[in-house]
């Protein structure tokens, strides 16, 4: 019996695109790590994973490739996390609670190509740098006017990086929206489900 209900794979980007077309003007609140306090919506966090997708095909980032993220709750993060399911690469969140050897080992054993970090956690990072090889670039969750000098490999302010996609070439998941309802293609055979741990409606509300 066909499921003609919900005739389209469960995958986790299929709740960024529920709440855009849905609740695509309900706030999305969090504090930036600059200190102000920052409003955006659904409609807009998905666009922005668009050109997250974009941007990490473009880095050479594939299907099962791992990105690591070593940040706190704000809408960048949110983006990414969306982002990086987009192109059907491994997202991975580090805990910055942890001791440095164990961020290492845990960077190390999952063999992690890209890290995104807030600038708060750039110490954490640069005091494991020689010992984290897989990283092959840093990317910073701020603007260039807040990006800090550091010594880590291919550092790069989020917003200098993402400037660099228009969002109309996305990855393999998330699609633009086409009309009314959940309408997107059908994903490849090959892209493997996956469960989420966070849902859009709960994420960064304030």
């Amino acid at each position: 019996m066909l499921g003609l209900m919900q005739d389209w794979p469960l995958l986790c980007h299929r709740i960024l695109d529920h709440a855009a077309i849905n609740a695509g003007e309900r706030p999305v609140i969090s504090r930036s790590i600059e200190g102000p306090i920052h409003t955006t919506n659904y409609a807009e966090i998905r666009q922005r994973a668009l050109r997250v997708a974009q941007r990490l095909e473009r880095d050479g980032l594939r299907l099962g490739h791992r990105v690591a993220t070593l940040a706190w709750n704000t809408w960048r993060h949110l983006e990414t996390w969306y982002g990086i399911l987009g192109i059907g690469a491994i997202y991975h969140t580090v805990n910055p609670r942890l001791f440095t050897d164990q961020i290492a080992w845990i960077i190390n054993h999952a063999e992690d190509r890209v890290i995104m970090t807030d600038v708060t956690f750039l110490p954490i990072l640069e005091k494991i740098a020689d010992r984290i090889p897989t990283i092959e670039r840093t990317i910073v969750f701020c603007d260039a006017a807040h990006m800090p000098a550091t010594s880590l490999r291919n550092a790069v302010p989020y917003e200098e990086w993402l400037a660099e996609a228009d969002g109309d070439s996305p990855g393999r998941l998330l699609t633009k929206i086409l009309g009314p309802a959940c309408a997107t293609p059908r994903a490849p055979p090959e892209i493997p489900r996956a469960c989420s741990i966070r849902i859009a409606p709960m994420s960064c509300i304030r």
